[in-house]
């Protein structure tokens, strides 16, 4: 990927922050705060630039003080592409790799939490990602389903 930063405009809108790349035809997103909009931005620029990266066809930054000056009455800031995940699509994620790995195994939660010796309500929490296991949990499940036990602490 390409390691570069593009200065992004933030205009305050009614509900949160409107993000444009003046560089970047078509680069936008949004957040309901400035910091989800700052996080949202180096997402949208990360992706922006990895689907412009196949064809080669990516502008040179603007210098941030002209940028700054051409829209002196919106927030201007220097954005670095940065690949940013929320918590629930996180969960979703770990879900998905859960559920695919019981399917495989030939295993239901309730055939896992038999073998594990869990209570089955405490293990189905764990899976819908709503209570988060201890360590020597996380290790039985993993090696269970044969999934990294990290899984379970990167949502």
């Amino acid at each position: 990927m390409i390691n570069v930063s593009y200065p992004a405009i933030f205009r305050k809108e009614t509900k949160g922050y409107f993000v444009e790349f003046p560089d970047l035809k078509g680069c936008i997103t949004e957040g309901e705060t400035l910091d989800e909009a700052i996080k949202m931005a180096g997402d949208a620029l990360h992706i922006w630039l990895v689907d412009e990266d196949e064809n080669s066809n990516i502008s040179k930054p603007s210098s941030l003080e002209v940028i700054k000056e051409q829209y002196a009455n919106d927030i201007v800031l220097l954005i670095k592409p940065q690949n940013y995940v929320s918590s629930g699509a996180k969960k979703y994620m770990l879900n998905a790799i859960i559920e695919d790995s019981l399917e495989k195994k030939g295993y239901t939660i309730k055939k896992l939490a038999k073998k594990l010796e869990m209570d089955f309500d405490y293990l189905t929490k764990i899976i819908n990602c709503e209570t988060t296991p201890t360590l020597a949990e996380a290790n039985m499940i993993a090696y269970a389903l044969d999934i990294e036990p990290q899984l379970f602490y990167q949502v």
